[in-house]
């Protein structure tokens, strides 16, 4: 007999932030992902705080710096000049009317 796996759980920037800031208000962690598991009606676990909380200064400056809040991690390319010349071509391409699918 198994048992069953949980569900994993993404949470959003804005969540993120959210997170953030309640901790602020209660500095335990146990307590505080409790306090987020029955708000939000999902199981958050006490390293799940630990780490949005360790990586606060990285979320904190990419929502200052324009990052949609729907979005669920700060990775970025691996080559990222590369990134730079398909999305020239891209715009490129459509402005010409032409079909460019990737």
């Amino acid at each position: 007999m198994s048992a069953q796996k949980r569900k994993r759980t993404d949470f959003t920037l804005k969540e993120k932030k959210e997170i953030i800031d309640a901790a602020w208000k209660e500095p335990n962690q146990s307590k505080l992902a409790r306090e987020i598991s029955k708000k939000w009606g999902v199981e958050v676990k006490r390293t799940t705080v630990k780490g949005i909380l360790s990586k606060k200064d990285a979320i904190e400056a990419a929502i200052k710096a324009g990052v949609p809040s729907k979005q669920m991690k700060l990775t970025q390319a691996r080559y990222p000049k590369l990134d730079e010349g398909v999305l020239m071509w891209l715009k490129q391409a459509r402005g010409q009317n032409l079909s460019a699918a990737i």
